[in-house]
């Protein structure tokens, strides 16, 4: 598949979790392929902090990969999330609303059952630093991929596609923090979509010129949020399905969303590349100790 959309789709995974108290959360995540060279890659599904905190269960959809290497659409395996609190790695920073599962053990699991998991990795490569995010426009053309409220194509192991704008500058950094906003719907279980820069057949550059015929393909960062308005109307007491509940107000998302800038990931590039390192000097003392 050489057409940018139809690999996105393939990015990103729904995660669903199950917290201490019965709540049951849906979100998103993307792979991102770190420490890409030659010999190979870390790769790791990318989602919110919050989306897997908390969690006592979690599982995640991987579509299977056929013999021709593309995807087998609608033949998928249900990941269960092993010990889902130690499963997943936090940004450094507490303030970052990012995690990392690293997914070698998954791809391993699926091997020893004699299957291959069908994905697309986003890498650095793909990933817009502060050098490009200082040459875009106040206003640029974004997608964002994932599964808003839950929603998705169950059969096919496909997300929910929107199209939406940056609604801040995205080379500023929004109210101090690594973060933009966009003009998108963005509601529960969008947590964790990667934003990205989608531009085919062109795009305006800060000086005003018009480049034709070149497309653009960046992830620009990931959503955690959004404002939302509340609607107060009268108390009622309404019946659901095992109890009445007094019903006061109702939030009513306003369209707009937080996104964690993509550089943020470079934190767990530095991570994985520590583990790296520390495997490969185990590995060097293991090969130099001479035998008993």
């Amino acid at each position: 598949m050489s057409n940018a959309s139809d690999q996105l789709i393939h990015t990103t995974v729904r995660i669903e979790c199950c917290k201490a108290d019965g709540t049951q959360i849906a979100g998103t995540g993307f792979v991102f392929n770190f420490c890409q060279r030659d010999e190979g890659s870390v790769p790791a599904i990318v989602t919110n902090r919050h989306v897997v905190e908390g969690a006592e269960t979690g599982v995640f959809h991987m579509t299977l990969r056929g013999d021709d290497g593309g995807p087998r659409l609608g033949e998928y395996v249900e990941v269960p999330l092993e010990g889902i609190k130690t499963a997943w790695i936090g940004h450094p920073s507490t303030a970052i609303d990012l995690a990392a599962i690293p997914l070698a053990p998954v791809i391993n699991w699926l091997h020893e059952d004699g299957k291959k998991a069908y994905y697309i990795g986003l890498h650095r490569e793909f990933l817009a630093d502060a050098e490009f995010m200082a040459e875009l426009t106040a206003v640029e053309d974004v997608l964002m991929i994932g599964y808003p409220n839950g929603l998705w194509d169950s059969q096919h192991n496909l997300p929910i596609v929107r199209r939406g704008i940056t609604a801040t500058p995205p080379y500023v950094d929004f109210n101090g923090k690594p973060e933009f906003m966009i003009d998108c719907a963005c509601f529960p279980g969008s947590s964790g979509s990667p934003v990205v820069l989608y531009n085919m057949g062109g795009h305006t550059k800060k000086s005003g010129a018009v480049v034709l015929g070149s497309g653009r393909v960046k992830l620009l960062g990931v959503l955690w949020g959004g404002p939302k308005h509340t609607a107060r109307g009268d108390i009622e007491i309404v019946p659901v399905p095992s109890a009445v509940q007094p019903i006061a107000l109702s939030p009513i998302p306003i369209n707009l969303g937080y996104c964690v800038k993509a550089d943020q990931l470079l934190a767990f590039e530095e991570y994985f590349e520590a583990l790296i390192s520390e495997e490969a000097k185990t590995q060097i003392g293991e090969e130099a100790e001479p035998a008993a």
